[in-house]
């Protein structure tokens, strides 16, 4: 368990390892896929976005931008597309990251380390409750990552069902910072 008080402060870089993309990445994943996962869904989604779809992406592939977070700033007719592009992204790195793979053994795999850091003096799980305590995360992702990973980790470790380690996940400390749009 991590005793002293302790801050992480995560950038796009921090998910990287596990198959989510940096904030560029994300950038011309958006440019590359909007288009086609709004044309996907078209069924579910208001007739607004699909109309918005290609003007957004030529727009945002024109842009200096080099982040998604700033184009949205400065072009507020594009926040509901943008942040749709943005959720499409998100759930497409999720359902094919290598925490899907059980690839936690590589050297990069940081989250591993501090998770065995975090429960290395917990027995069972009846001791759980407390790990986090010391531990705050304040990140600069969309993805949910970190939570992922913890509850799976839970799981996996202390025989733990969805709702136990919800529960554990709810408690921590997670603070998603992204730039504001206005």
């Amino acid at each position: 368990m991590i005793k002293t008080p302790t801050i992480f402060i995560l950038g796009a870089g921090a998910s990287k390892p596990y198959g989510f993309p940096t904030g560029y990445e994300l950038r011309e994943n958006i440019i590359d896929n909007c288009i086609n996962r709004v044309s996907y869904f078209k069924d579910f989604l208001p007739l607004e976005y699909q109309n918005q779809a290609s003007n957004f992406v030529d727009k945002f592939n024109q842009s200096s931008d080099p982040m998604i977070d700033y184009f949205l700033k400065d072009n507020p007719a594009f926040h509901n597309i943008g942040k749709l592009a943005i959720y499409f992204e998100i759930l497409f790195h999720e359902s094919k990251s290598a925490f899907n793979e059980n690839c936690f053994d590589r050297e990069d795999d940081w989250m591993s380390f501090l998770f065995h850091k975090m429960t290395k003096d917990i027995s069972n799980k009846t001791e759980i409750e407390n790990i986090h305590n010391n531990v705050t995360f304040i990140t600069f992702n969309y993805d949910r990552s970190l939570e992922y990973f913890f509850s799976k980790s839970l799981q996996k470790k202390y025989d733990l069902v969805f709702y136990q380690t919800y529960q554990f996940i709810k408690n921590m400390n997670i603070f998603h910072i992204n730039i504001p749009i206005k």
